[in-house]
This record gives structure tokens, sequence and C-alpha cells, in this order.
């Protein structure tokens, strides 16, 4: 027995694929038409995967796959863009999952009949026998309002959260005849808590989405963070990012990959374009093999309690910022100290810039 809680494999080994593609952005007073394109490329791109050395058991999307993204729509627009869990949108990639007998992650905006006015960057797995099987909000976006987005995550609502669903749904892991899998995007891979809290939990794989978390962003050190998230933790990890086209929602693209347990890259996509990264993960004997993180809690947990971040918990409890440029001025409002914010977008002089 590894030492946490798993059910039985069905393979030996797995197939898996990182699909780099691109979505457009969709238009937010006709929405439907733009999500209905980006939902028929991804499901090609299932077909497409397959051809590719053959069946695969599970493919992982990039963030923003059937929505895209623009920093700027309002609450208002969110609330026609971002598609319902379960709904129209997940019931079609279950059914290719099923034909495909295939399990797909994906990142994509989302909404919860629970949490009414609310929307989230979600990481979403759907199984071909069960449809949804697990989700996983944006633990925090590491911004509070203060860069490109302004999604509920779990930190803005964590009592509420937390009362709600346990700690144990903060950092969930989905246990598959494939291994057990977490998902989760872009941002939250900037902390190295992020990889060892699904450790903890019994994660052997973790699959990130991005969205311009590239070689040509910053040197490429989101592609080391989460190489070095793998070997930290001992786990395989499925990097899915976008690919390159002209235009400024297009920049960092590429770097999509497959890492091993000593955070060896298996295989990489050769360029920034849309295609497919494929590689063998060998789950059973990684199993017999692989164990929890083993720390000295009681050296880091009085540091940590020293450090409180730079915004408090709780901020979307009882105020849903209407706008990003609100939302910079709620975060604003209640940040714990001076140290400069990283990756601020100013406040918009024209409203219809993009």
């Amino acid at each position: 027995m590894p030492g946490y809680d798993t059910v039985p494999l069905d393979y030996e080994g797995i197939n898996v694929a990182a699909v780099q593609m691109n979505s457009i952005n969709i238009d937010p007073k006709n929405p439907e038409a733009g999500k209905t394109r980006n939902l028929e490329y991804m499901l090609r791109f299932c077909d497409i995967a397959f051809m590719f050395g053959g069946p695969k058991q599970l493919l992982v999307f990039p963030e923003f796959s059937i929505t895209g993204h623009n920093t700027f729509w309002t609450r208002e627009e969110w609330s026609r863009i971002a598609i319902m869990v379960p709904g129209p949108e997940t019931d079609r990639i279950a059914q290719k999952a099923k034909d495909l007998n295939c399990y797909i992650a994906f990142g994509a905006h989302t909404q919860d009949r629970d949490w009414p006015s609310h929307f989230f960057n979600c990481t979403v797995l759907v199984s071909p026998k069960e449809g949804v099987i697990h989700t996983h909000w944006k633990a925090y976006t590491g911004f509070a309002g203060m860069g490109l987005e302004y999604a509920t995550d779990v930190h803005t609502v964590l009592d509420k959260f937390v009362d709600k669903y346990g700690w144990d749904a903060v950092w969930p892991v989905a246990k598959t005849p494939i291994g057990n899998i977490a998902t989760y995007v872009c941002s939250e891979g900037f902390a190295p808590e992020t990889a060892r809290m699904f450790a903890f939990n019994g994660a052997e794989i973790i699959c990130r989405s991005m969205s311009g978390g590239g070689p040509d962003n910053q040197l490429g050190r989101f592609l080391v963070q989460f190489r070095a998230d793998c070997a930290a933790n001992q786990v395989y990890g499925i990097y899915a990012n976008k690919c390159t086209r002209r235009g400024i929602g297009s920049m960092g693209g590429g770097g999509s990959m497959i890492v091993g347990p000593s955070g060896e890259i298996i295989a990489q996509a050769q360029d920034a374009g849309e295609q497919v990264v494929v590689a063998t993960i060998p789950i059973s004997v990684h199993r017999k093999s692989h164990f929890l993180p083993n720390i000295k809690t009681e050296l880091y947990a009085p540091v940590y309690q020293q450090h409180p971040g730079q915004y408090p918990a709780n901020m979307y409890a009882d105020y849903l910022p209407k706008d990003y440029d609100d939302a910079h001025q709620w975060a604003l409002k209640h940040k714990r100290d001076d140290r400069p914010s990283r990756y601020t977008i100013p406040p918009r002089e024209n409203p219809d810039e993009l």
C-alpha cells in the first residue's frame, strides 16, 4: 500500500498528452458562438491527439480553453461568458471522453449554481464513464485583483468554502483507475506550496493548465518551477500551455511538456505552435515506489505564521467587484503592507481599450 488512498489501476502504464492550442476570445455580447467554436476546436484536438502514438488515457488542455480571456470583461459579461459545470459544454466533452475512453482535463472560466453572481477560473477533469468527476477553483490568483483577473478563488471566500466543502476540497485529488490526479491553473504554480499540498493529499500526477508560461516568458521560469515541483514531490507532471499566435493575447506560448518525478523532461513541444506532446507514464511502477512528502513541519509552521499574506482571506465574502478596475481598488483598500504588488495592470483611462 502506498500510504494514501487509491483505487485499483486499470493499466500498468498510461499514455498521456499535453495539447498546445489556443482558444479565441469570444464576444461577450454574443458568447455562445465563440464558446461553440472553441469547444469544437478542442474536441477536434482530442481526435488529433489519438493520431499521435495511438490511444491516450489522459488529455490535458490549457487555461481558458472554451471562453478565451479578457482582463477587462465586467462581472455582468462574465455571467454570460463563464460555463456552468456541469452544463452543455461539459456534457459534450463527457461524450468525447466516453467515445475515446479517455480522461480529459482543461481550464475554463466557470459558474456554479450554489455560488450565484460568482465566476471562477477553474480546472475540470472529465471521466469516460462518469462525466465531470473533479473541479478545482484556483485556490488563489496570486494578485487579488492586482493582475490579470478578478475571478473568485478559494482564498477570497475561504471561510465559507471550507464550511461548505471542508479542507480536503481546497486541494482536491481525483482518485481514478489511471492514477491519483490533481489539476490546477497557471499562477497557482508560482507558489511551491500548491504542488506540495496536492502531494500531501495523495497526488501521483499533477496537471497544470497554462496561458502564457512558455520558454520566452522570463527565460522560462514557469517551466523550471513546474519541473522543481515534480522533483520536490516525486510526482509526474503534465504542463499544457497555449500556443503562440499573433496578438497580445498570445504572448508567452509554447513549452508544453511532460515531466518525470525527478524533474526530468520526458517530452516537450518542439516550438510554440499548435501541437500535441505525448508520453507514457509507468503509473503502476510509480505507485509502488511513491510516497507522501516527509517534512519537519515544526520547523516551518512558526515562520509561516509570522508572515501573513499581502492580502487577507475572505475579500469577496461580502462584496463582489463589478469589474477589473473595481477589483483593483478593492485589493488596494485591503492590502496589508506597502510591498509592491507584482503583475499590476494600471486602471484604464479609456474604458474601450483592451
